[in-house]
């Protein structure tokens, strides 16, 4: 047999150079000329496995890979069954009452209002939406001085007056963006390590 790719057995000069060595076959691979292992097999890159499937969640049991709050009910974790987090619309309704009661009281009086209900976790336009204010550490409603931090300093200070004035127009809306998000943590929450949740229908929260 002759051929381009076929060489006429003979022994081999041992002197010559590996290098220049052709094997008795040098056409192209087939499936046929592949020699099997089962080290090659072990060796062989395995499928990609899919990844498992997270629980669903049948109010609520999953998932729960370190999430704060549940993305299928809302259901805050660590807390009691039946504690959620409150929706975006309820929370962009309790930025529009806050302003309008601020406006009907001429502002004196919705501080005052402010003082009292803060023992409670909550304010003024929170109280008349049924949210509460609780804190992401102890699963509490947040504290009297914490609602001090969280609304005069963190929300009305830095984000109101200092952000909104260095970004006219939109700076306030920036810090209250975050809510959106899974845990809907504005920016002032995140400062204060707080959630707003609807009340629990007289539950206890943890």
């Amino acid at each position: 047999m002759t051929g381009p790719n076929f060489e006429p057995p003979g022994r081999r000069d041992e002197t010559a150079d590996q290098k220049d060595w052709k094997p008795v076959w040098a056409g192209p691979d087939r499936a046929g000329n592949v020699v099997r292992s089962p080290v090659a097999e072990n060796l062989a890159p395995q499928a990609a496995r899919p990844e498992p499937t997270l629980r669903e969640c049948p109010t609520c049991a999953g998932p729960l890979a370190g999430a704060m709050v549940c993305p299928h009910c809302g259901q805050v974790m660590g807390m009691a069954v039946g504690v959620h987090v409150s929706s975006r619309a309820r929370r962009l309704g309790g930025f529009l009452l806050g302003a309008a009661l601020f406006v009907v009281t001429l502002g004196v009086g919705y501080v005052v209002w402010s003082l009292i209900v803060w023992r409670d976790g909550t304010t003024p336009a929170k109280k008349l939406l049924h949210m509460t204010v609780v804190s992401t550490e102890t699963g509490q409603p947040a504290t009297w001085e914490c609602l001090v931090i969280r609304e005069g300093v963190a929300k009305f200070l830095l984000c109101g007056m200092v952000i909104g004035s260095l970004l006219p127009g939109i700076g306030f809306a920036l810090c209250a963006l975050p809510i959106f998000g899974g845990a809907r943590q504005t920016v002032w929450d995140k400062m204060t390590t707080t959630l707003v949740v609807d009340d629990p229908a007289g539950r206890p929260i943890a």
